[in-house]
């Protein structure tokens, strides 16, 4: 089996390693690792057995490893760049003894305005937000319409938006 798979190896790594680089460049991410993950996949099914085309399966199996590697790369910088660009997203903060309790701060304003909610949006909200049931569910629990509960939670966002707003301006 060893001296088959180096056979494979020799016979198909280099050309394997070229078309990844035509089609992709040198990287990130890189073709032999393609190459390498690819002839991994091999192994690990015991495709020499099962596998009429070989070369045909290591070159899908690395082509489809670098896709793959690509599309994460592109989420990953896609999240990077709204990261930057978000101001809604939490930021990554540095630890401190102030940042912590700004947070604890800001945490109880927000339950305050939570608590300050009528009864039925506060249910809302926490089956919304917190229990993170769709709005089909929560119709199926309490009764309400869809667009009913719709309302109520933009209703009871807004209020809380306002309520937070005010504590910071003062």
């Amino acid at each position: 089996m060893k001296a088959a798979l180096e056979r494979l190896y020799a016979q198909h790594s280099a050309a394997l390693g070229q078309a990844l680089r035509w089609r992709f460049g040198d990287g990130p991410p890189d073709p032999d690792d393609a190459i390498q993950i690819a002839f991994e996949k091999y192994i690990e099914l015991g495709a020499a057995a099962r596998v009429e085309r070989p070369r045909a399966f290591l070159f899908a199996m690395a082509r489809n490893w670098m896709i793959d590697e690509l599309r994460k790369m592109g989420v990953r910088q896609r999240h990077a760049e709204r990261q930057k660009t978000d101001p809604l997203l939490a930021r990554v903060e540095e630890r401190t003894a102030e940042n912590v309790l700004s947070s604890k701060e800001r945490f109880s304003r927000l339950n305050a305005a939570i608590r300050a909610l009528p009864e039925r949006q506060r249910t809302l909200i926490v089956m919304s937000r917190i229990e993170e049931l769709s709005y089909r569910q929560i119709a199926q629990e309490t009764g309400l319409s869809q667009a009913g509960i719709s309302r109520e939670i933009a209703r009871a966002l807004t209020a809380l938006q306002a309520a937070l707003a005010t504590d910071e301006e003062e």
